[in-house]
């Protein structure tokens, strides 16, 4: 949501410094730190441990784009 703070590190991500609960809480590899804006949403991949093709590597998206 516009204003959260999301942060992956050491496998976990965490909005707003909580971890996400199950069974959200896969194995997430990479790191860094955003936040997301009003109209934007922060995408990540199902298959999170095999593909960094998400928020991790292009940011926040715009949501008018998310279907």
């Amino acid at each position: 949501l516009p204003g959260e703070r999301l942060e992956i590190g050491g496998g976990v991500v965490r909005v707003d410094g909580r971890p996400l609960p199950a069974p959200l809480d896969l194995p997430t590899p990479g790191g860094g730190a955003w936040t997301v804006d009003d109209g934007e949403v922060f995408v990540l991949s199902d298959a999170r441990a095999r593909t960094q093709a998400d928020s991790r590597t292009f940011g926040p998206v715009p949501a008018a784009g998310c279907r």
